[in-house]
């Protein structure tokens, strides 16, 4: 069954803790028919990116890595791999609010 939001993060000179943050943020959503997809950098370290996977092991996730630090290209090869039925995009550095996508579901119903 296709999720309700394709939420795409791309990821690029990454600061773990931010992105900690702002996965957080999605994977606490009240409204739970989502998936993520980030888009990595390919430069980023081999340590960074295993830092990053294991705070994603838990969740429904789609990881992407892309050849180029462009993130108008990256944004385009997530929504190439997305199968939701309405997209968002989120900075590596956002938060969200706990009632977001719920608010955001009410509004399009």
């Amino acid at each position: 069954m296709k999720p309700f939001i394709s939420i795409i993060i791309p990821i690029y000179k990454p600061n773990i803790d931010y992105i900690q943050q702002c996965i957080n943020s999605v994977i606490l959503q009240s409204f739970k028919d989502f998936e993520i997809i980030l888009v990595y950098d390919s430069k980023i370290s081999k340590s960074k990116y295993n830092k990053i996977n294991n705070i994603v092991c838990n969740c429904n996730f789609k990881i992407i890595h892309s050849l180029s630090a462009n993130i108008p290209i990256a944004l385009n090869q997530g929504i190439v791999n997305a199968s939701g039925l309405w997209i968002t995009f989120l900075d590596q550095d956002d938060l969200l609010h706990l009632k977001t996508f719920q608010t955001v579901f009410r509004a399009i119903k």
